[in-house]
């Protein structure tokens, strides 16, 4: 069975691969086909985006196509950055100017406010004849305004987990893999696989 990750998001990338590791899956990715076009991601939600990344590569690899949309919704900032948390300080950001941001709008509210937080995920599988399935999960945490950790991606560094007592970054990527957003939806997309084999 082979797979293609719609995506060049190197930590996405290690991240699924991880989650196949134990299937018989070949498991590409955008690395893979440096012509493809690229996407632009415009949709208004988590959904329309992941659609469409994982049905333009299915079309145009013929093979099966997954793609993840993810975002971090913080309370306060009225579930900002959500679907725009890849490209919150604009469109060429790296993850860095994106957690410098978000921290700057942090520091401007009261310090007592809600700090609570949510990392959401949807991940679309779309198969060559036509058939798709799209899975949602979340992670709950909250807020931290220094960074900590060296592991993960993105906004990792600054969400922390209390029942964990650390930050996504601190975690190794086995732990991050059970817990996170990411994980639980990957972990649904594997009982799914099956029907696709078929």
């Amino acid at each position: 069975m082979e797979i293609v990750i719609a995506s060049n998001n190197k930590g996405k990338i290690e991240e699924i691969k991880n989650y196949l590791s134990d299937k018989n899956i070949i498991v590409f990715s955008l690395e893979d086909y440096p012509d493809f076009p690229g996407i632009i991601e415009d949709g208004k939600t988590y959904f329309e985006n992941a659609f469409k990344k994982a049905h333009a590569v299915c079309q145009y690899t013929g093979k099966i196509a997954i793609a993840d949309d993810s975002g971090l919704e913080i309370e306060a900032l009225n579930k900002a950055p959500g679907v725009y948390s890849s490209r919150y300080a604009g469109p060429q950001a790296g993850a860095s100017d994106n957690i410098k941001k978000v921290l700057e709008e942090l520091k401007k509210l009261p310090q007592d406010i809600s700090k609570k937080a949510t990392f959401k995920c949807v991940i679309s599988i779309v198969h060559p004849n036509g058939n798709s399935d799209v899975i949602k999960e979340s992670c709950e945490g909250e807020m931290i305004l220094k960074p900590r950790g060296n592991n993960g991606f993105g906004y990792d560094p600054i969400f922390f987990i209390p029942l964990l007592n650390c930050t996504m970054a601190e975690l190794t990527l086995a732990k991050k893999n059970e817990i996170s957003h990411r994980g639980k939806a990957m972990k649904r997309l594997k009982e799914l696989l099956p029907k696709y084999i078929k």
